[in-house]
């Protein structure tokens, strides 16, 4: 399947975009409003990408067309940027692959591994925190029940790649934040994640119930808290308090289902030991107490155990 690479605000090479689910949908957008090029999406099958020569279509808060070139596996010429959205547990052999054709990765996505891969292979690389709310409903489809910011950095100063995926996505029209420090911005988004994700997930509800019921705010609120205390004995000073935080993002996200949710519904595989289950376990190698996390990942764990029949899909080898 040929593609053709663009011309980038950066010079001469391609944007790419790993994996067209949710979140890589809503940043093909706004690097097609910010490049003016066609992104190339970069995907595992040829039934995928077939479907997605059409092009791509979100609905919902963002009404809009992107046209696409997909591609197979490596694109036939270099990236000059390729942004990475795949799941947690694929993120690093993503980015070991997208290393070979790409001059610099954007890393995009929740919990620890892929970003982690870019830096010990000694790329070029940004970690990019998400918070709206996109579902990929199938390949080329897209809705988008909230946008959120789009917050870029890196570690030890802005790298190029981060300055960069900035300045593309602020071209698009995203509400993006350039960081200084991206891991104090990670730790948050797994405060939201982790009280969000857990409690709507046993719930079987859409993101907003959390603000709704006293109930469910309680447990969120206290996850959202210990969250933060695991970060700040790992030295890290949170921007925004993670409890008013997750509170913004489950506003900004209020009719979206979590991507736990779904793959409950789904028996698919789950990103929880990225999120949760690395929280809980810096929490006990730290000797912090963590009670409402441990207590929401034990029964999120449960319940993949009752309804899909194997823990496999929610417990993978995490990263260390």
């Amino acid at each position: 399947m040929q593609v053709r690479p663009g011309l980038g605000v950066g010079g001469v090479g391609a944007y790419c975009i790993v994996g067209l689910g949710g979140v890589g949908s809503l940043l093909a957008y706004y690097v097609y409003r910010g490049t003016g090029d066609t992104p190339i999406a970069v995907v595992r099958r040829r039934s995928q990408a077939m479907r997605l020569q059409a092009g791509l279509r979100l609905y919902g808060v963002v009404d809009a067309y992107v046209p696409l070139e997909p591609y197979v596996g490596t694109p036939p010429r270099g990236c000059r940027l390729s942004f990475i959205s795949v799941k947690a547990y694929d993120a690093a052999a993503a980015v070991e692959a997208a290393a070979e054709f790409s001059e610099m990765v954007a890393v995009a996505g929740n919990g620890w591994g892929g970003y982690e891969k870019a830096l010990d292979l000694g790329v070029d690389a940004a970690a990019i925190v998400v918070e709206s709310g996109v579902a990929s409903l199938e390949p080329g489809l897209a809705r988008v029940a909230g946008l959120g910011r789009l917050i870029v950095g890196s570690r030890g100063g802005v790298s190029g790649a981060a300055f960069e995926s900035f300045e593309i996505l602020r071209r698009g029209g995203a509400p993006a934040l350039l960081a200084g420090d991206i891991e104090a911005w990670r730790w948050l988004k797994a405060a939201a994640n982790s009280a969000i994700n857990l409690v709507t997930t046993i719930l079987g509800s859409r993101n907003g119930f959390v603000v709704e019921s006293r109930e469910a705010w309680r447990l969120a609120s206290r996850a959202a808290s210990e969250v933060g205390l695991v970060a700040s004995m790992l030295g890290y000073s949170l921007p925004e308090d993670p409890v008013e935080y997750t509170r913004l993002v489950a506003l900004q996200t209020y009719d979206n289902e979590s991507s736990t949710l779904q793959d409950l519904r789904r028996c698919r595989r789950s990103e929880a030991p990225y999120i949760a289950g690395r929280v809980v376990e810096e929490a006990s190698r730290l000797g912090v107490g963590a009670p409402t996390v441990e207590a929401l990942y034990s029964l999120l764990q449960a319940l993949f155990a009752l309804k899909c029949g194997s823990m496999e899909r929610l417990n993978p080898t995490t990263p260390n």
